[in-house]
């Protein structure tokens, strides 16, 4: 079993709310015994930015395309899944094989601890300043030359040296996201993560739809 929800531990999570249902539903105790020993719940990260349904340009692709997918979403080219579990599974399931950006990991904190400081709080700390300041969008934030220096300044000298991680890794990855910010195709109105900020910094996922950062 595989749960991408933005949730920590989430394998864990699903396990334990499967075992829970299968009591609640007076299930078998062979069931269950199956589900607990033969079943793998594997805890999982994606980091990826997704902004949504692209309501501006549907009804061109939809006509280039000569159908409707209402489940359409707008994703940056940037992605990495990691997976805490035996790297053996890819054998089984070949992820990476199919050109997915997967790494399979002994443990997934430095993973998740990276992309919930790094990323998500960098979100938090630039959405006050979009709003205050009457910008209508994220990468309109990290274009204005002193919020940029602000945030360099705190994911270097602030985030990063929190993080109890290779520090050039850390460097690298906080580059690669002030990058991201930048994709003029794949960003979002800073209110959307002033209002989001508490599971921003939790790193998880509030319980209505919203996209993968």
């Amino acid at each position: 079993m595989l749960p991408c929800e933005l949730l920590e531990r989430n394998g864990d999570s699903l396990k334990q709310y499967v075992l829970k249902h299968s009591r609640d539903w007076d299930l078998p105790k062979p069931f269950m015994e199956w589900v607990d020993q033969d079943n793998l719940f594997l805890n999982s990260l994606v980091d990826r930015i997704v902004t949504g349904f692209p309501a501006n340009e549907s009804d061109t692709l939809f006509a280039e395309w000569g159908y409707k997918d209402t489940l359409l979403n707008t994703a940056e080219p940037y992605h990495l899944w990691a997976i805490e579990g035996d790297p053996c599974i890819d054998q089984r399931l070949p992820l990476q094989q199919s050109g997915l950006n997967v790494h399979w990991v002994k443990d997934l904190t430095p993973y998740q601890m990276r992309k919930v400081r790094i990323l998500n709080g960098s979100h938090t700390l630039l959405a006050p300043l979009g709003i205050l300041s009457g910008l209508e969008e994220v990468k309109q934030a990290i274009d204005h030359p002193e919020f940029n220096q602000f945030l360099s300044n705190a994911i270097e000298k602030e985030i990063i040296p929190s993080l109890p991680f290779d520090q050039n890794e850390m460097m690298q990855y906080g580059e690669s996201v002030l990058e991201r910010f930048k994709n003029p195709f794949c960003t979002s109105p800073p209110g959307r993560y002033l209002a989001e900020q508490h599971f921003e910094v939790q790193g998880s996922s509030p319980s209505y739809p919203r996209g993968i950062s």
